[in-house]
Formats: structure tokens, sequence, C-alpha cells
């Protein structure tokens, strides 16, 4: 958290639980900046040249709709980070801001978005409730009976992931030279107190068994605390098929995908190795969104839905709404009545469909932001109501 000069605060946050993080309380009028940065510190200097850009924008909407005091207190934080070196050499790969004249959000994000300054009467989540839904930014668990690697796959590009130093990598540096007796020592590895618990008395086959099951249980809990929890994102298993199944049968990582890359990591290129994991995270992908589609047609056959925005406002502040669907790309401007809860035109940045989310998020209703193609109806909106 970084203090700014009089009542300000700039928190930056990388938390992948945005829903908890998001400054709902923030008054209007509030702007909502989502543009691209850069990884490499290098580039600072195209970040903070676009910045500047989007601030003239800012300042320019500003001006639309308050008076200058106003628009002066909520720039005064934009216009710091601006300067702020320390700042934007450690950017990801994009960045939202949420500001009013109190308060300064930022979060880090670690993929590219679609760039958008809005300013309403609340923060601008839509984008955010979408990259939290995509499942094109995962990981690869690259395993074999003795080593792992961990792969990040973000904005088309599979990078190694960078463990601290101390974390071993091999079955060696885990296990030491006598593996197993080694092993067995190491209660935060294992629930097994001594060798006892298996079968048979210490044969060659079952003492490499044995270390190749401690081996992974360590990666499984590794790439559960270093990873996953982290950063809740979807794991794919890149091994041969005899040590997946064994791997599987002790993981308890749930970020693991059921489906996994049959085959060596180390036999193939990275290249190889991500089209094949991608091919995966498509067909997962798809079969989500189907499964929210089929649950969508049931309330349609069941007449209990609704595609009316004034029926899914009402249902919604009744909470008698099980789950709302937005279609992806769609923007519905104007604003809610909040006295009569019904929807009203005008002619302002203001997206009524984001005030849905935000409302469906705080009650914690389900929201979905769906391809066209998974729509129910022909409208871009529809809710699955309770009746």
């Amino acid at each position: 958290m970084k203090q700014l000069k009089g009542e300000y605060t700039v928190k930056i946050s990388f938390a992948h639980s945005f829903i908890e993080d998001t400054p709902y309380h923030l008054e209007g009028p509030v702007v909502s900046m989502y543009f691209n940065t850069h990884r490499l510190s290098s580039n600072f200097k195209i970040d903070q040249k676009s910045f500047k850009n989007h601030l003239k924008t800012v300042k320019s909407k500003l001006k639309d709709i308050t008076d200058t005091k106003v628009s002066a207190r909520i720039m005064e934080p934009l216009e710091e980070l601006l300067v702020d070196t320390s700042f934007w050499i450690y950017n990801q790969d994009a960045c939202a801001i949420f500001v009013n004249e109190k308060e300064c959000v930022i979060f880090r994000l670690v993929e590219p978005i679609i760039e958008t300054i809005v300013v309403s009467d609340s923060v601008y989540i839509k984008p955010l409730v979408r990259l939290n839904q995509r499942m094109d930014h995962y990981f690869i668990l690259g395993l074999s009976k003795d080593s792992f690697e961990v792969f990040e796959v973000y904005n088309n590009k599979i990078e190694p992931f960078v463990f601290e130093d101390t974390i071993a990598k091999t079955l060696k540096e885990v296990l030491g030279e006598d593996k197993t007796e080694s092993f067995m020592t190491h209660g935060n590895y294992s629930h097994v107190s001594n060798r006892g618990t298996f079968h048979g008395h210490g044969g060659q086959k079952e003492e490499t068994d044995i270390d190749t099951e401690k081996f992974f249980r360590y990666v499984d809990k590794t790439v559960s605390t270093h990873v996953s929890s982290l950063q809740s994102l979807p794991v794919v298993l890149c091994s041969l098929n005899k040590n997946q199944q064994m791997y599987r049968r002790y993981a308890k990582d749930t970020n693991l995908l059921k489906q996994g890359i049959d085959t060596s990591f180390e036999s193939i290129s990275l290249d190889e190795i991500k089209q094949m994991a991608d091919d995966i995270i498509l067909k997962e992908n798809t079969k989500r969104y189907q499964t929210l589609q089929q649950q969508a047609k049931a309330a349609l056959a069941s007449n209990r839905y609704s595609d009316q925005i004034n029926e899914i406002i009402k249902s919604i502040h009744d909470e008698t709404i099980e789950k709302l669907f937005i279609e992806e790309g769609q923007k519905l401007i104007g604003v809610i009545d909040k006295e009569k809860q019904v929807y009203e035109y005008i002619s302002n940045d203001n997206d009524v469909y984001d005030d849905l989310a935000e409302m469906c998020l705080k009650r914690k209703i389900p929201i979905y932001i769906l391809p066209r193609q998974f729509m129910p109806t022909s409208t871009h909106i529809f809710a699955i109501i309770n009746k």
C-alpha cells in the first residue's frame, strides 16, 4: 500500500479473488481504466507515455460530467502515478485502475485486456469478470519420475515458471542419497510413518515405487503451495501415462485438469507442449460454456427465466435470481432508477449490464460473460429465475 498526498491511498493488488477485492464502495464519479502494460522493466517509458495519453481521455470525460475541483481531486493520484518510476518498472501485462475523489485502487493483471476508460457512478467490472472466468491463462506441469518443471501459458506465450532457489525440483534433491530412508524422516510430505506401511520387503522395484510416490506427493504439495494457491488457474499435466496415473492417485490440487498430455515433457519442444495443452483448454472452455447453455435452456423450457431488463433488475433486487448471463462485448447505456427499480435510457458513459454484474456479485449471485453462440436467446442478457 502506498500513501499519497492528503487522504488518497493506492492499493496494489495481485489477488485473483477480485470479487472480494474490487472496491464496490467507491461512489461516483468513478473513473475505471483498463490498459495494457509491459512485463519488461526496460519498456516502462512506453507504458508511461501511453498512460499519459489515457489521462487526457480521463480529463476530457470528467470535464463533461463534473466541476473542475472534483476533477482535480480525481486526477491527483493518477498524475502522481504517471511520474512514479518505481510503480512502472514492476508491471504485468495490464492494469485496472478505479479512482474517485478519495481513493485509487490498482490491479495488476497477468494478461492483456481490451483498453477501456469509463466514467460512471460506480466501478466498471465486466472486464474483470470476463478475465476471471477465462481459461487461456494456465499452467503446465511437466513431470517425470525424477524431476518436474512448471510452465506458465499467457498472452499466447509459454515460459518456465520461476520458483524460489530453495525449491527442489528433482527426486535426488528431495529424497537425498539414501532416498527411501532419507525421505521417511520428512513428515511434511508424507503421512507414512515407516516402511512397514507398504507391502513387500524392500525390493528394488518397490523401493523405486515408494520413492516415486513420495516425490510425486512432494511435487503436488509444491505446485499447490507455490503456484495454485497464488493463482487459481487450470493446471495441465504433461507426463507419461503410467506417471500420470500414479500422480493423480495422490494429487490434491483442485486446479489439476482431468485430461492431460500423455507424453514425456522432456521429449518434445515447448511449442509442441503448448499446442497440445491449448487443445485441452479449448475443449474445457467449450464444455463449460455448453454446460451453462444447457442449464439456461432447461430454465427456458420450464419458464424459469427472463431476458427482459426490468424483470431481471427486479429479480436481482428481490434475490430470486439463480444465475445471470451477459453476452460478451455488449453494453446497455443508461441507468437504473433505484427507487422504481427499472432501466432508464440516458446518454452517458454508464453500462447498465455492468451495474447488474456488480449487483449480482455483491449478493454472491453467479454471473457469466458468454460468447454470442452460447447465449440461450437472441437477447444480450438472460437470467435463470427461482419461481
